[in-house]
């Protein structure tokens, strides 16, 4: 869960996890009608912008798998708490899954 520091607030612009399987969770959410994104789905290492800039890209093993493991579930405004429930528990089931 994300933390805001004492005496500081947060504006919680995105809402990230990781998952192994984030392809398969992001379609178990959309069908269930729960947007989601990947906002970064290449990291800045990779980026065409940055090739030949950035010393030591060829081996960044750790962001490249969190790469493909980062999803951003649904955040605004208007997220009431009981769809806020709704995601959780959708994602729970399909966790329970994973396990079966």
């Amino acid at each position: 869960m994300p933390r805001v520091r004492e005496g500081a607030t947060h504006v919680f612009h995105l809402f990230v996890v990781r998952s192994p399987q984030r392809d398969r969770l992001q379609q178990h959410l959309s069908d269930m009608d729960f947007g989601t994104s990947i906002h970064y789905p290449v990291p800045v290492h990779l980026q065409p912008a940055y090739k030949d800039r950035l010393p030591g890209r060829e081996c960044l093993p750790v962001t490249e798998l969190v790469s493909r493991e980062v999803l951003s579930l649904p955040m605004y405004p208007e997220l009431s708490e009981s769809e806020t429930g709704k995601v959780i528990e959708a994602i729970k089931r399909f966790e329970g899954r994973q396990h079966d």
